[in-house]
């Protein structure tokens, strides 16, 4: 998995960070304290292994981030017009789609904001995209409007952005990728995508809607 790849990228460049400093490349005399110069070949090699374990950690979680977002335009631009329902619904929950690029999927109480399940690790973002891969869009239909019950519960979806070298995780953001909000005694959702600007409201076979509210 990506970030399996990533961690042992990281642990890489900081062994090589921690070997060159006792390496012997730092020498003082009696007129005080100098630096000499990198000349050693090994030592040279670890300073440029460490560089390129850096740039190869950098490039990876960029491309992460460039996925997901090259994603949500494939969805956005497609659903702007609802030209093809079925495709729009594959970009977004299909195997290769947003979800499966999410980091944290969180489903709520819609009404008190309990979280009552949470999905946040590369296992239960897969098992959970394997679930919704399999429902079967060519049967979702547009609704006429939104229904008139009580919402039901939330469906989160989320990405934290990249950490940058030198960035304290805890000033990390975190940035909402769509919901799927389910109406008490309805088989219609709401569909809110975050950089689109209008909500569409589906209607969902039998099936299908369970099979959202089963993720609780």
């Amino acid at each position: 998995m990506l970030r399996t790849h990533i961690t042992r990228l990281v642990v890489s460049a900081l062994s090589l960070a921690l070997v060159v400093p006792l390496s012997g490349c730092l020498v003082a005399d009696n007129t005080g304290s100098r630096i000499d110069e990198l000349s050693d070949p090994s030592i040279q090699d670890a300073l440029d292994q460490t560089s390129d374990a850096l740039g190869d950690v950098a490039d990876a979680l960029d491309q992460v981030q460039s996925d997901i977002a090259g994603a949500i335009n494939d969805v956005t631009g497609t659903l702007e017009d609802l030209s093809d329902l079925p495709s729009v619904l594959t970009d977004l929950l299909g195997k290769d789609g947003v979800l499966s690029k999410a980091q944290t999927v969180t489903v709520e109480d819609a009404q008190t904001g309990e979280v009552l399940a949470t999905y946040d690790d590369a296992s239960d973002i897969s098992q959970l995209t394997d679930t919704l891969s399999g429902m079967d869009y060519a049967t979702w239909r547009l609704a006429a409007s939104r229904p008139d019950s009580p919402e039901e519960f939330i469906v989160r979806v989320s990405q934290t952005e990249t950490l940058k070298l030198g960035q304290d995780p805890d000033t990390l953001a975190t940035n909402e990728l769509f919901t799927i909000t389910t109406f008490a005694d309805s088989p219609v959702i709401e569909l809110d995508i975050a950089s689109l600007s209008f909500t569409p409201a589906l209607e969902l076979p039998e099936a299908d809607i369970a099979c959202i509210r089963g993720l609780v």
